[in-house]
């Protein structure tokens, strides 16, 4: 039960990690080039790693309870 949580979280963690990238990337190739635009392109990779990270350890955390447990 535990790698079941491990492995939704991974596939989650990948999609929120894609879906993030392609929209700070396609926002910062619609927007004129200039310094504010570098820096939300930083913001937006920035943003959607640490959100993919979050999903993974919060079912990383899930499936550890699941084994200290042994539900």
């Amino acid at each position: 039960m535990g790698n079941m949580f491990q492995l939704i979280g991974e596939i989650l963690a990948s999609i929120i990690l894609i879906i993030g990238d392609i929209f700070a990337i396609l926002r910062f190739k619609s927007s004129k080039r200039n310094k504010n635009a570098e820096l939300w392109l930083f913001e937006g990779l920035t943003r959607s790693s640490a959100s993919a990270i979050v999903v993974l350890l919060f079912f990383v955390a899930i499936s550890r309870l699941f084994v200290m447990f042994q539900l």
